[in-house]
């Protein structure tokens, strides 16, 4: 990479990623879209960053969701995410904005290291690689608020590494490194598409060696990513094997749909169904993927000058478009899929369509530079300026229709701190996501599937419905909403007794309670029980789905603290898979000297 093409690509990314996230990063502290995902993801951060910065203590426990709910073992959380420190600096408003420009960065940029695996010159990469980063959907997932998009970004990256890996065995630590943080990242989606993209991969890999070591490869990077992922994944499966997520299988895009979903960027994300869904619509975020209309008669000319990488870019795209498609393809793939364990608790099978966006960027990357190398003959100048002009191009066309996602996203003023800790509301559908530390409110009738379950929803899932957040808030709360204050309760055998309990110290996973009792009785702390609490000075004891402990009569101080120990089996794990990663580099150290990943010399085959 130590040339002026590299230098001008990495300079060409980083304006490009600017410009796609200019409206995020010019908004400063507005919130974006009420009544959407953004409260929700904010709400996510936010808590973890609050845990670390004002308690001193491991982002374990969110207690103002959902009667409270695991902060790490949420499938949605980038608590261990690299970029997580900004949130400790700027403030989760700040921060997820800001890493909306890194990510599209760094999408720009390894698509178009991928694109120069596969033999295009450094303007066609690059401009395969905006195709990518700026690609519509980014914007569009990120106004609804679904921050575990941005793990999207390292497809491209897991897909190089992976191919490098054939030759390097860093380069298969690095794969793995990258399939682990799209894991940390919150990427309940990004996360298996990696995996099946790199499944693709291998596959041809294979056909072409007429050997297995690729699958061999592939499944030592999957085990080493999720060694390295373990801190996380170890409670999140914990959590999701007590409390499931099950999904629909239908779905899909409407082939009579896919140019608007492809190339319309002008669509509102609040728009209405399109006539060709004879399905529900899950709204236009879910759908769209604006593209440069550019972007199909370069891709067709990259397809019949990729060489070798020609038939893995075909059917890569033929592939996912078709899981895309769901029960709308003529061989519906992803009603199989979901009935895969790992792929159940997925949905929305028009999400696969951000993997064929990166095909055909790297497709478009190739076209472009068959045009370059075609004018080659007539002078390399006349070459090297045609190809940057067109590859100026077709950034800035898809700059301009990728960055429409954004319109509208951030259009609600910064609210103001509130001076109180907890404000208790039961909520109903449309302020089931409104909850956020700016407002210091905490909502029990919430989006969690982890959480207390609605009564009608746990039997139809076909569980018994142990308690639900009726029953909680019920038991709990024996009056108007606790406003100010964490919901405290203290029942003896004659029933409530008021103002016998009151918490005089918390964190976000420690609680004091100070209890005066008349008589032996339960101490009910508004929070969920999931297993994973221990208490001193009670018997711990679970009242309607909250955490609760049996007291004798008398003062006493009841603490409670959340300790998963399955947070401790992960991070060992983690540590153990670190250190085998650390130990494979060094071994290739010693037995041969370092040299540049050939990113310039295309692979004799994908």
């Amino acid at each position: 990479m130590r040339s002026r093409g590299a230098a001008a690509a990495i300079l060409a990314a980083l304006v490009a990623a600017l410009a796609f996230a200019w409206e995020p990063l010019a908004s400063g502290d507005r919130r974006g879209r009420l009544f959407s995902d953004w409260d929700q993801h904010l709400l996510y951060h936010d808590a973890a960053r609050r845990s670390v910065a004002d308690f001193g203590e491991l982002p374990l426990w969110n207690p103002w969701l959902c009667f409270g709910h695991p902060t790490l073992a949420n499938p949605q959380s980038r608590v261990v995410s690299p970029f997580f420190p900004l949130h400790l600096t700027l403030g989760s408003e700040r921060a997820l904005k800001v890493e909306i420009a890194l990510h599209a960065f760094f999408a720009i940029l390894g698509t178009a290291l991928l694109a120069r695996r596969a033999g295009a010159t450094w303007s066609g990469a690059t401009a395969g690689g905006i195709v990518f980063g700026c690609c519509g959907a980014f914007a569009l997932h990120l106004n609804e608020g679904h921050s575990w998009y941005l793990a999207f970004a390292w497809l491209p990256w897991a897909a190089l590494l992976f191919d490098l890996g054939r030759e390097r065995t860093s380069a298969t630590v690095g794969a793995a490194a990258i399939v682990a943080l799209t894991m940390l990242g919150g990427g309940t989606y990004p996360a298996p598409y990696a995996v099946m993209l790199l499944a693709l991969l291998a596959a041809f890999e294979a056909a072409a060696r007429r050997d297995l070591r690729p699958f061999a490869r592939l499944l030592g990077v999957l085990a080493l990513a999720a060694g390295l992922a373990a801190v996380k994944l170890v409670p999140m499966t914990e959590l999701m094997s007590v409390s499931p997520r099950l999904t629909p299988q239908g779905g899909g895009v409407p082939p009579s749909a896919l140019v608007d979903v492809m190339f319309d960027a002008q669509r509102p994300i609040d728009s209405r169904a399109h006539e060709a869904w004879p399905v529900t619509f899950m709204g236009w975020h879910e759908y769209g993927h604006p593209l440069t209309p550019l972007v199909v008669p370069l891709a067709a000319l990259g397809l019949l000058c990729a060489g070798r990488w020609r038939w893995p870019l075909a059917a890569g795209i033929g592939f996912f478009l078709l899981l895309a498609l769901g029960q709308f393809a003529p061989f519906d793939l992803w009603s199989a899929l979901h009935g895969l364990p790992l792929f159940a608790s997925l949905r929305n099978p028009s999400r696969f369509l951000i993997v064929v966006v990166l095909l055909c960027g790297v497709a478009t990357a190739l076209g472009l530079s068959a045009l370059e190398r075609r004018l080659e003959s007539r002078g390399r100048r006349l070459a090297l300026v045609t190809g940057i002009a067109l590859a100026a191009l077709v950034g800035a066309l898809q700059v301009r229709a990728g960055r429409a996602g954004f319109t509208g996203a951030f259009p609600n003023p910064a609210p103001r701190p509130s001076a109180g800790e907890f404000r208790l509301s039961f909520g109903n559908g449309l302020t089931m996501f409104a909850p956020s530390l700016a407002d210091v409110a905490s909502t029990v009738n919430c989006y969690e599937v982890a959480a207390l379950q609605p009564r009608d929803a746990a039997e139809a899932a076909g569980r018994p419905a142990r308690a639900t957040r009726l029953d909680s808030w019920q038991r709990l709360v024996a009056g108007p909403p606790v406003r100010d204050a964490l919901p405290v309760a203290f029942e003896t055998a004659q029933g409530r007794v008021a103002g016998a309990a009151r918490v005089v110290r918390h964190t976000t996973s420690r609680f004091e309670v100070a209890v005066d009792a008349p008589a032996p009785g339960l101490l009910i702390l508004g929070q969920t029980d999931d297993g994973n609490w221990v208490v001193e000075g009670g018997r711990l004891e679970s009242a309607a789905g909250l955490i609760a402990a049996r007291v004798d009569a008398g003062p006493s101080v009841v603490r409670f603290r959340y300790a998963p120990r399955s947070f401790d089996h992960g991070a060992l794990a983690s540590l153990l898979a670190a250190v085998v990663a650390l130990a494979l580099v060094a071994r290739e150290r010693r037995a041969a000297p370092s040299s540049a990943p050939a990113f310039d010399r295309p692979a004799g085959h994908p």
